[in-house]
């Protein structure tokens, strides 16, 4: 476990994370209210047991506690709930019903020290009621937040925040887009390899995820998970496969790893040539290798700026699976978020001025639900940042980071303006790729008119 903060003056945080291969950490925090008949909300996970149970006993003796309220029976909210049930023998364990009879398939659930609820219920806790609110976002149709009516705090689930690290999992799938001036049909050969991008990522993620849950149990994954952190499909696999194809594997995943950074320079590089080639950056970055046709101040830039953070890493020994691997991976997913956010804003924006032979869901329904959707994924990742990066509440981080991203969109706004202003031509012609340049041309640079007599009243030298 972290160590223990206070979020309010009655809140005490039992903060905890877990490991997620290939993404970053999972927060998960459990919160103990001090109301007159305190409430636990939530258990931890199953590899902090004792710890757990330890550190809510260093705020408050369990036989004291009146309520535990489990906002859903997912593995990382239930982690010591039996350990905590049997240590705070006046508890009610207060949950969604389908939540306590799923949970008694895995651990004896004292039945009558239940108390269901549903959305709308009511809890009094004596000085104040806590209310049943089902969150907007949820991967457990069981979920139920705790909404304390005297302050107007919710504690809920993590999954609201959770889908940024969600939409960094599937960063890259944009990247068809890239190749588009290399395509021979890029409306639709572009648009069928983004689809499949997605669609075949989910597909492998969903059942990797299955079958992993499948081999440990349902309710020992996240513990287990914890125990062997990156090294979880190469433990799981292990009892089944010969060690040379567990070899075998480890070097795929290293080797698919610089792939996938290889991808990510190339197409950062990419980003950059079309920014330098339309006059967005210096005209240094529009130009490529004479003889591989490589965009090379792109890449050079984005391998210095690579090597210099490797470097601020190295040298200040922070832990680079906490602050440079899932930091970096938040972070960046914030910023792909706010991105695809800013698209469909921008793309509803386009076709208001036409639809331009796209059909009304192209053109107008997919826009609007992509924006209103994305619209609440980044207002519930930018509220739960400060539990993504896992720092208490007084850290500036939870704050600063969305900060630097609008300084930054500050600034590309005020670099437009002044572009429209001082060079409209170069203005005009963002976006439109290498066909797509554009001229702002007065009457007098038209050509003249060609001559106007007939085909046949003409003189042909021969």
């Amino acid at each position: 476990m972290d160590d223990l903060y206070q979020g309010a003056e009655d809140v005490h945080v039992l903060p905890a994370n877990l490991s997620l291969p290939g993404m970053g950490v999972l927060p998960v925090n459990a919160f103990l209210l001090m109301a007159e008949e305190p409430v636990l909300i939530d258990s931890g996970i199953g590899t902090d047991g004792d710890d757990f149970v330890a550190a809510a006993s260093s705020i408050i003796d369990l036989e004291q506690l009146k309520w535990v309220w489990l906002t859903h029976d997912d593995a990382d909210h239930t982690g010591s709930i039996q350990r905590i049930m049997e240590a705070a023998p006046n508890a009610t364990l207060v949950t969604h019903a389908l939540g306590a009879l799923r949970m008694a398939t895995w651990w004896p659930v004292p039945m009558d020290r239940v108390h269901a609820i549903r959305a709308g219920d009511e809890i009094h806790v004596g000085d104040r009621t806590l209310t049943a609110v089902p969150p907007p976002l949820f991967d457990n149709p069981t979920t139920l937040g705790a909404l304390d009516e005297s302050t107007g705090s919710l504690f809920t689930a993590d999954v609201g925040p959770m889908l940024v690290l969600a939409i960094a999992g599937f960063v890259g799938f944009e990247a068809t887009v890239v190749l588009s001036e290399e395509a021979k049909d890029p409306k639709r050969t572009i648009a069928r390899a983004t689809h499949w991008a997605v669609i075949i990522a989910a597909f492998m993620c969903s059942i990797s995820a299955w079958a992993m849950a499948v081999t440990t149990g349902p309710e020992n994954i996240a513990a287990t998970a914890g125990e062997h952190q990156t090294d979880l499909v190469f433990f799981l696999v292990g009892k089944h496969l010969p060690t040379p194809l567990i070899d075998l594997g480890y070097l795929l995943f290293l080797t698919s790893v610089f792939a996938a950074l290889l991808a990510f320079q190339a197409a950062v590089a990419r980003y950059q040539f079309a920014l330098g080639r339309e006059g967005v950056l210096p005209a240094a970055f529009g130009r490529t290798h004479p003889r591989t046709g490589a965009p090379l101040a792109g890449s050079i830039t984005q391998s210095v700026i690579a090597i210099v953070l490797l470097s601020l890493y190295a040298v200040s020994g922070l832990d680079p699976l906490v602050y440079l691997f899932a930091w970096m991976s938040t972070i960046g997913g914030l910023g792909v978020l706010i991105l695809m956010w800013a698209t469909s804003a921008a793309v509803i924006g386009f076709f208001a001025r036409g639809r331009r032979r796209e059909n009304l869901w192209r053109a107008f329904i997919a826009p609007f639900l992509s924006f209103l959707l994305l619209s609440v994924v980044l207002t519930a990742t930018v509220i739960g940042f400060g539990e993504l990066l896992q720092v208490d509440g007084s850290s500036p981080f939870q704050w600063l980071i969305p900060v630097l991203y609008c300084g930054v969109a500050l600034i590309g706004f005020c670099w437009a303006a002044i572009m429209r202003a001082g060079r409209p031509e170069v203005y005009a012609q963002i976006g439109r790729g290498a066909d797509g340049r554009v001229s702002l041309l007065t009457d007098n640079d038209f050509p003249k008119p060609l001559h106007a007599d007939p085909v046949g009243a003409r003189s042909y030298p021969y």
